[in-house]
């Protein structure tokens, strides 16, 4: 069964998250998350990424990444393949370290974007590693709330401004929002202890947010495929017929066959044909 064509759009926000292979741990000790950081930074840097959270685990990683270029698949591409075969060299190993597919959930809303930061920064919390945020040394939040400068890649400016313009308030408001989802967590474990350790607590919140946003569109709100398909066709008939780039190259791009890029940018070009027709000089006289 082919794989689903991966959305990647310039501006776009995603929460990434790369998963060791039967859930075998990626990283083995602290030089191999410096290897990472390593090679992140050179990849935001050839990608033009922008980096808002992170947070280092044993077995995973999670990264808040947008992308100004449509680029994401050839970044992780990138960052993943290189950090595997340096890990493969150093530990003797052989074989596939990550899991084939990173996970990527496009961020649509502010408010969205914030939880997640809140939910990054506590995972080490969650997964109980440490008790509280500040100490646990691989994740962005040290560097937000200004207890350690923070890596090259990591552009805390442009999260702060979200919580305030004067740095020292953003950095509180911040930290305030996040202990808050620490004492929310903490409250949540007192009622539901049946389920464990509740590390599953903060995924269950980003379901729900999920399901906010969906239902602000109303019952009869478009399938996914119908939503990306008009983006994807858009930007077909932009590059076909403003940019002159031919059925080939976009194919290879968005991983579709030429033909399929052909059909879609004639489907199109009928479009564009009508909108000339209605706005020429003639017609707008009458």
């Amino acid at each position: 069964m082919a794989r689903k064509l991966r959305i990647q759009l310039e501006g776009g926000v995603y929460h990434v998250i790369s998963r060791g292979t039967n859930r075998e741990d990626i990283f083995k000790d602290d030089r191999d998350r410096l290897r990472f950081f390593d090679i992140l930074n050179y990849t935001v840097k050839k990608h033009n990424w922008i980096i808002y959270s992170y947070c280092l685990m044993n077995n995973h990683y999670h990264l808040l990444i947008e992308t100004p270029e449509a680029n994401l698949s050839r970044g992780m591409h990138l960052l993943n393949s290189v950090y595997c075969r340096k890990f493969n060299m150093r530990h003797g190993r052989v074989g596939t370290l990550l899991q084939d597919r990173f996970r990527s959930l496009l961020v649509t809303k502010q408010s969205y974007l914030l939880e997640l930061t809140r939910y990054i920064v506590l995972n080490p919390v969650r997964a109980q590693f440490v008790q509280k945020p500040h100490e646990w040394t691989w994740s962005s939040y040290r560097a937000t709330v200004g207890l350690e400068e923070p890596p090259p890649f990591l552009r805390t400016e442009l999260l702060l401004k979200f919580f305030s313009k004067d740095r020292a308030r953003a950095r509180e408001h911040f930290k305030a929002f996040v202990l808050k989802g620490l004492e929310n967590y903490l409250e949540y474990l007192k009622h539901n202890k049946e389920n464990g350790d509740g590390y599953n607590w903060g995924i269950d919140k980003l379901e729900k947010i999920h399901k906010q946003i969906a239902s602000e569109t109303g019952s009869k709100r478009p399938t996914l495929n119908q939503i990306f398909r008009k983006v994807i066709e858009k930007g077909i008939i932009e590059a076909v017929y403003k940019w002159g780039y031919t059925h080939t190259e976009i194919g290879k791009h968005l991983g579709l066959h030429r033909a399929t890029i052909s059909r879609r940018a004639s489907n199109g070009k009928k479009n564009i044909v009508k909108v000339e027709l209605l706005t020429s000089p003639e017609n707008m006289k009458n």
